[in-house]
């Protein structure tokens, strides 16, 4: 794939989810991510940073989801999700 063309829908896609996170659409953000048409690396890179804005929601189940999608070396630690602390 041509980097141009890459970048170009990294960075639509990077819009597109952003949206979707301004309103806690978590599932449809997952969604969006796993059906687009980019390379494994780049829906990686945007799983993680799904995942960043549901802990920083504190809504960890879905966190925890996002998570498992990850391949093993970049997934977090499980010990985080069970220290962090509980929504309130």
């Amino acid at each position: 794939m041509d980097i141009f063309i890459a970048s170009g829908k990294m960075d639509h896609a990077r819009t597109s989810i952003a949206e979707l996170l301004k309103h806690n659409e978590w599932q449809n953000a997952i969604q969006e991510i796993q059906s687009a048409s980019l390379p494994p690396l780049h829906k990686n890179e945007l799983l993680r940073e799904t995942l960043t804005a549901c802990v920083n929601a504190k809504d960890l189940e879905t966190a925890c989801q996002i998570n498992n999608l990850l391949p093993e070396n970049i997934k977090w630690p499980e010990i985080f999700f069970k220290n962090y602390p509980s929504p309130t």
